[in-house]
């Protein structure tokens, strides 16, 4: 399932650098159409300096973000995407995290999951429920624990 995600997101790019390369090539005809030779030849060398300058400025940065370190895992998340609602999802063994976003990106629930490794049968819940005020501020949070509930309200000094 991971290979077809990233020979995915392989083709992606390509076609993403491709369609960038044509582009590129298309304004620049029209570009020589519109202007004069000394424009183009101003614009070009602008360019040739900018990508220059750009791969300096990136020198061992793509590297120093890929690691292979045998303690630091890579964990994939889930992602559900509704027109009012972003879901994250995240199963780590016996563990499952759950995150909800609203459509201003403020979070309204995050949740675990997990089952107890003495007793396969029995699974504990955390639940927090997160509620804003109209201006975006944090109202109040309602903890649930395997079926005991707390709330906590948030006031505002002005």
């Amino acid at each position: 399932m991971i290979k077809n995600e990233v020979g995915k997101g392989a083709i992606f790019l390509y076609i993403q650098l491709i369609s960038s390369m044509v582009s590129g090539y298309i304004f620049l005809i029209l570009l020589a159409r519109i202007t004069t030779p000394e424009i183009i030849g101003t614009f070009s060398l602008l360019v040739s300096f900018s990508e220059i300058f750009a791969n300096i400025a990136i020198i061992g940065l793509p590297d120093s973000i890929q690691h292979d370190v045998s303690g630091i895992k890579t964990y994939i998340f889930k992602r559900k995407k509704t027109k009012n609602k972003l879901t994250l999802l995240l199963d780590i063994s016996s563990n499952q995290f759950k995150w909800e976003y609203n459509a201003s990106g403020q979070c309204l629930l995050m949740q675990h999951t997990s089952a107890n490794p003495k007793n396969w049968n029995r699974t504990t819940t955390y639940t927090r429920n997160l509620y804003y005020n109209p201006d975006g501020t944090l109202s109040k949070i309602v903890k649930e624990n395997d079926g005991q509930i707390e709330t906590i309200k948030y006031s505002y000094a002005k």
